[in-house]
């Protein structure tokens, strides 16, 4: 009767590990907005999955289709007019469409080699939809997707129209950007855009979202424009970080959004990791102070 009963505690104690709670890698965004990125007219989007990072999202301009629309192909990098089929360029790799919420999901395995390719959003040509122009060849915007196999060494190098998105997971120096003839906005390193609402307008203290710090990767080569982002501790629930490199302009010169580049940073939560394995290790030390007692 010993060992049934043993048993059956044995089962119950595996049963309530199949039900344990999922915790998400990153923090739903508040309802009513979506950071989700996107190209634009102006703007090449860049998605930068590092050797850490599963999956990424990006949506096309509304209206705007995505090109190749067979989900199972995608652009080479080289000759944006070749499709390839994905899974020859990253083994494994799939491209979902949640028509509902307007966007595309990019899933990769863990074991890749590093590799680029593009994607593209088709805007609807002029004459399609009944307005009169003289260009009335259709436009569109570049996705580019640059996938790595394990975490970037060199800096993320901004250029003019450009639009880069990354994900920070770990702590300790995150990574680098560097501003190419471009100059870092905010300009004080000890500040940041809040990108929470996705429109990086809103300048905050750096230390107010993140326990980390921005510096020049050498003071005397702060010209250069390279900096380095440090993460000291995860947040609790995940941040929206948002940096600029604009064009040197005098006083009198208006801003154009063409002429700058941004770096979009998602710094995911701590708290899920650190829930998981607290729960884990709790439970597999009951159990095998249970195993031992019978």
């Amino acid at each position: 009767m010993q060992a049934t009963g043993a048993s059956v505690s044995l089962a119950v104690v595996l049963a309530f590990l199949c039900v344990l709670p999922v915790f998400s890698e990153t923090s739903q965004a508040p309802e009513g907005t979506d950071t989700t990125p996107s190209c634009t007219e102006k703007s090449t989007l860049t998605l930068i999955l590092q050797g850490n990072d599963r999956e990424a999202s990006f949506r096309c301009p509304a209206t705007w289709t995505l090109q190749p629309a067979d989900l199972t192909q995608a652009y080479d990098n080289t000759d944006s007019s070749k499709t390839v089929p994905l899974d020859t360029l990253v083994s494994g790799a799939t491209l979902a469409h949640d028509s509902e919420n307007s966007k595309y999901t990019l899933t990769l395995p863990p074991e890749r080699t590093d590799k680029t390719f593009q994607y593209k959003c088709q805007k609807p040509s002029q004459a399609a939809s009944g307005k009169n122009t003289d260009n009335s060849a259709s436009q569109s915007c570049k996705i580019v997707v640059q996938v790595f196999a394990s975490e970037i060494k060199s800096a993320i190098e901004c250029k003019e129209g450009e639009i880069n998105v990354a994900t920070v997971k770990v702590t300790g120096n995150a990574l680098s950007l560097k501003c190419k003839n471009l100059t870092l906005d905010p300009p004080d390193v000890q500040n940041v855009y809040d990108d929470e609402d996705g429109k990086c307008a809103s300048k905050v203290a750096l230390t107010s979202l993140v326990d980390g710090s921005l510096a020049a990767v050498a003071a005397e080569q702060e010209d250069n424009g390279e900096y380095a982002l440090s993460i000291s501790e995860l947040p609790t629930d995940a941040k929206h970080l948002c940096y600029k490199c604009v064009a040197k302009q005098s006083k009198t010169q208006v801003s154009d959004a063409s002429k700058e580049c941004m770096l979009k940073l998602t710094v995911t939560s701590g708290a899920a990791a650190f829930a998981t394995a607290s729960i884990s290790v709790g439970i597999l030390a009951s159990l095998a102070s249970f195993l031992s007692a019978n």
